[in-house]
């Protein structure tokens, strides 16, 4: 008993849970792994990086605060030597090194209690001087040493004006002397000087200040002291009878130092019992402070901190880093000794700079940075299921939509590998790959089609139009110019035949494009392989199987079909212009374009020397040109350069002449000799083509002279056309004898030619079609061949019937189109005399369909007489359902069967067509079948 299988669930279902499940999942260990992450490793985290910005900023401190020291540096260094050069002049003036070559005026000097009126400070012209003493100044003992002295500030000052303010001298006796003249209303009134002069009441006294005091009296052993008094910082170099002094106001010392959004800097003294510039603050701020009240005065945690952490590694005169902690606050402070030189042999170092930031600012940008992760962690965990019901949403879309884009598409292809779907069933609106795999097997199905004999040459016009354009989409795709080339000359033949001129010429110029773009290819490719070395090229010939270096036959090729593609597109040119009812002035610049196209071929033929016979044929179609253009002399010296060629074509056998390009050159044909003058053309045996060219060149020369109202030349060159050689093309003859009958009826003279006026109504009378299919090998038939020539010449007359032949070979040659023929069995015999069967020949329905296509457009009967013998079992490109086309054409079919073999369906199709079969069997020979087909034709005899 057989078990039912259960139903397997469909891979879109399975893919659809393959695609949603582990998104999910997915999601779920997502949020939870971030979650942990968050929640229970951040602190490391965030402690560790926290400790990596403190480190960097403590990096950054010493950084700054040795930037400070070293400004500081320098300019304490060059006050105490620029002190030092007026203690040097004072004391070599005492001790008489120094004297003045000649006597010094005085110096104008002011009494300091006198300029607080002055209200222009500075005043470079004064000197200013007091004495708590209440001794003037000339008077003092010190007075003849400070003239020099004064000298020698008037002439430095100008160049210290960034390092004081003021200088001057603080001497023991009590005079203070000072240049240049500045505001110094801070001395005057009662000063209180109790803890350095014991004073508690006093004038202004410079010897009591708090500077002068740790220099002096403090015995600090410093040669050199600085010391923030009143609104100044004072500074005094020590000397034994006194001091110098320099002043600076207000936050001069402070403007040395730059300044940096969110830092506070300070100097102070290496005890921290006071400080020397603190931030951007006047002196009067922080005066007679420690450092640590100056940095925190209202926060005692904080400022007990600075006294027993920073105070420390100051006084020690350490570079380092300080952490000091607040109530609510936390600050990295960064401090370095500032070391000076104040002598050539001493250097000082009371002074330490130090640079402080508050923690909060160091973390700021990291604390916000961890404020807004976790606004966005909230954030996220909030709309967490929101988002999670969108993401299943657009899961399960996605699910379908895969299903719809990718699995169906797929189940579709596998169908179609399977043989159970076409592929025109499967759409183009999936995704870009699938489309591109959809893309290629359409690709793969044309090339599969070029398997089928009739699909590039199919015998319904309609199918192989269709056919063509679905092969150029391939050639498009796979970017391959002469496929593409081939195509379109295809596609433009058919809209000629079928009279779309303008379709045609389109196609045409496409196809020229394409070659002449393969052709530019071909040359950019010699010019790579022309940088090859010789190993490269040999390998390169291996790979590619080219018996021979460079491209030299392909450019041949290319450009011989360069020139082949040129005349086409000349020729749906001239159709369509022929067609067109403007006036010739409207059209001249489209007749010009066609003549600059003929030229460009024209070059080619000279260039070459190829082709001789083509060049004559595009000489008289230029011709044509010319007359439209009514350049009617140069058409005629065209014309005649064609005669002169044409006459050199008489002598048979091979021969090599030229045509004198000079002669083209003065009727404006431009074309030049490019290069070396090549050989001639040589020219092989000339059968039929120089009459024919001969007979269309008079018939041009006819409609010229007739355009010009030449009607008795115009005439003779009709006469001449008709009557010229032994083969003729009928066309041409058909449309001289039409011309030269209108002429002779114009000028009522065609009763003086009845033969003329037979041959123009047997042209317009209706009359029967007999078509020869020679379906056999003719080289190897020679019997049949002179039968068929003797039959078709007893039998088949001009006036009753139009006569043509095709042959199972592709090539004209071996074609005869169906018209009235004056003598059908000599064009059948010279047919066989040029007839070469060494080419691979057509299956009979081919060369059938073919000869479908050489019967005229007219009312009369049709006939085509098939003559089959060993019918090739090849597939050819019409099918025996194609042969029903022929029927529908009105042609009735005949088939002679030389040996006794046909085709079942073959036979039976012609059964039901009614056509007829005749077959060479038994006792029956091949003229007893050819008197079978004049019976069936009902020939001469039977008319008669």
């Amino acid at each position: 008993m057989a078990h039912n299988k259960p139903k397997k669930p469909s891979i879109g279902k399975k893919l659809q849970l393959a695609t949603l499940l582990p998104l999910v999942v997915g999601i779920l260990l997502s949020a939870l792994l971030t979650v942990v992450i968050l929640f229970s490793e951040h602190v490391d985290w965030i402690t560790e990086t926290e400790n990596y910005l403190v480190d960097k900023e403590k990096e950054h401190l010493i950084r700054v605060a040795i930037s400070r020291s070293e400004r500081i540096k320098s300019y304490l260094t060059n006050a105490a030597y620029d002190m030092r050069l007026y203690k040097s002049v004072y004391n070599s003036t005492i001790s008489g090194k120094m004297i003045a070559s000649s006597e010094i005026t005085d110096p104008a000097a002011k009494y300091a209690y006198d300029t607080f009126t002055t209200t222009s400070y500075p005043n470079l012209d004064y000197s200013v001087w007091f004495n708590p003493t209440g001794e003037s100044l000339s008077a003092s003992n010190s007075y003849k040493t400070i003239k020099l002295v004064d000298a020698f500030m008037r002439l430095l000052y100008p160049l210290k004006t960034s390092t004081f303010s003021q200088i001057g001298l603080v001497i023991t006796d009590g005079l203070d002397y000072r240049y240049p003249l500045q505001n110094m209303s801070y001395i005057n009134g009662v000063q209180n000087y109790s803890e350095t002069c014991k004073v508690s009441e006093s004038a202004f006294d410079s010897r009591c200040t708090g500077t002068y005091y740790l220099l002096k009296i403090d015995n600090l052993a410093e040669e050199f002291m600085a010391y923030p008094e009143y609104s100044y910082v004072n500074q005094f170099l020590n000397m034994d009878d006194g001091a110098v002094a320099g002043y600076l106001f207000d936050t001069s010392i402070s403007n040395l130092m730059i300044e940096v959004e969110d830092y506070e800097y300070f100097i102070t003294h290496i005890d921290g019992e006071w400080v020397l510039a603190l931030d951007k603050q006047s002196p009067t701020v922080f005066q007679e402070e420690t450092i640590w009240n100056a940095l925190f005065p209202e926060d005692y945690i904080l400022s007990g901190e600075v006294k027993s952490k920073v105070i420390v590694p100051i006084m020690n005169k350490e570079t380092t880093t300080i952490t000091i902690k607040g109530m609510n606050s936390k600050y990295y402070v960064g401090v370095t000794p500032i070391i000076f030189n104040t002598t050539d042999s001493s250097q000082e170092s009371i002074y330490s700079a130090g640079v402080m930031v508050n923690d909060n600012t160091v973390l700021q940008d990291w604390n916000d940075l961890i404020d807004d992760i976790i606004n966005i962690i909230i954030i996220q965990m909030s709309i967490f299921l929101f988002f999670l019901l969108i993401t299943l949403l657009a899961a399960w879309k996605l699910a379908l939509s895969i299903t719809h884009r990718i699995t169906h598409p797929i189940k579709l292809i596998e169908k179609y590998l399977r043989g159970r779907v076409s592929l025109h069933t499967v759409e183009r609106k999936y995704n870009k790959e699938v489309n591109q795999i959809i893309h290629h097997l359409r690709l793969l199905v044309i090339v599969e089609r070029f398997i089928e004999p009739n699909y590039l040459n199919h015998p319904k016009m309609n199918i192989r139009l269709s056919n063509l354009k679905e092969a150029e989409s391939l050639f498009i795709a796979i970017e391959n110019n002469r496929g593409i080339a081939i195509v379109k000359n295809l596609i433009g033949n058919l809209l000629f035949d079928s009279g779309d001129y303008k379709g045609a010429i389109n196609e045409y110029s496409e196809a020229l494009n394409s070659i002449e773009e393969l052709e530019k290819e071909v040359l950019e490719q010699e010019e790579e392989e022309k940088k090859l070395n010789e190993n490269e090229k040999t390998l390169l010939r291996q790979k590619t199987g080219k018996a021979i270096e460079g491209w030299e036959q392909e450019k041949v090729m290319l450009r011989e079909n360069i020139s082949e593609r040129i005349q086409q597109l000349c020729m749906a040119k001239q159709a369509f212009l022929d067609e067109n009812s403007e006036p010739v002035e409207q059209l001249r610049s489209a007749w010009k374009e066609i003549l600059a196209l003929q030229t460009r071929a024209l070059q080619h033929y000279i260039t070459t020397r190829t082709h001789y016979i083509r060049l004559l044929k595009l000489l008289i179609d230029m011709a044509y040109v010319f007359q439209n253009l009514q350049y009617y002399h140069s058409a005629m010296e065209l014309l005649d350069i064609v005669s002169d060629e044409i006459w050199k074509l008489e002598n048979e056998g091979n021969v090599d002449i030229d045509i004198d390009i000079t002669r083209l050159r003065r009727i404006g044909v431009n074309v030049k000799e490019k290069g070396q003058r090549k050989q001639h053309f040589h020219i092989g045996n000339i059968i039929y083509e120089k009459d024919i060219l001969r007979q269309m060149m008079l018939y041009r020369r006819g409609m010229i002279l007739k355009e010009n109202e030449k009607f008795q030349e115009a005439g003779l060159a009709f006469t001449m056309g008709i009557e010229q050689g032994n083969t003729y093309d009928p066309r041409i003859r058909k449309l001289c004898i039409i011309e030269l009958y209108n002429i002779m009826l114009k000028f009522g003279v065609i009763g003086e030619a009845p033969e003329l006026k037979k041959m123009y109504e047997n042209l317009l009378s209706t009359k029967r079609s007999i078509l020869f299919v020679l379906c056999y090998d003719i080289n190897l038939e020679a019997q049949a061949n002179i039968l068929l020539t003797q039959f078709v010449s007893d039998e088949i007359e001009s006036q009753n019937e139009k006569f043509g032949v095709v042959t199972v070979y592709p090539n004209s040659l071996t074609d005869l189109e169906v018209v009235e023929r004056d003598f059908p069995g000599m064009d059948l015999e010279s047919l066989f005399k040029v007839a070469k069967s060494n080419i691979k020949a057509d299956h009979p329905f081919d060369a059938m369909m073919r000869g479908l296509r050489t019967f005229q457009l007219d009312s009369g009967e049709k006939y085509m007489v098939v003559f089959l013998k060993n019918e090739t079992e090849n597939i050819g490109c019409a099918y025996l359902s194609n042969l029903s086309e022929i029927l529908e054409n009105g042609v009735k079919i005949i088939v002679i069967v030389m040996e006794d073999f046909v085709q079942e369906d073959f036979e039976e199709f012609l059964m039901r067509s009614d056509s007829k079969i005749i077959k060479c069997t038994g006792q029956k020979s091949f003229e007893e079948a050819l008197e079978d087909l004049r019976q069936e034709l009902l020939l001469v005899d039977n008319i008669l």
